[in-house]
């Protein structure tokens, strides 16, 4: 079964592995502080303004996307904002436009 959820703690490490393959900067910034980068996707997951979502299939984790959550003025009045900060397939999956699905969910989720 397919589902977009929100990615528990359980799941961080899952998150980190695609992110790391899915990006350059991130694995060589992974292999000088594997550490670090780990406490700041935990410290992300627990940040009210961030919300760290995922692509399962049968329990795997194939996409992953961070969406920021921010208030605007827009002409004078603060507004509720927010935007992909960020989004990465698992590697054996790229061909199956399996980001594509993420990216639709997003668009019609509802907000609040």
């Amino acid at each position: 079964m397919e589902t977009v959820k929100k990615i528990a703690p359980s799941h961080i490490d899952e998150f980190r592995i695609i992110v790391i393959n899915a990006y350059l900067r991130f694995s060589m910034l992974y292999e000088k502080e594997a550490s670090g980068f780990y406490e700041m996707t935990l410290r992300q997951n627990e940040d009210p303004s961030i919300t760290l979502i995922g692509y399962y299939r049968e329990d795997t984790l194939l996409v992953v996307m961070r969406l920021h959550d921010c208030i605007i003025n827009f002409h004078g009045r603060q507004i509720l904002a927010g935007g992909i900060g960020l989004v990465g397939v698992d590697l054996l999956n790229r061909k199956e436009k399996v980001a594509k699905m993420l990216m639709h969910y997003f668009h019609t989720c509802p907000k609040g």
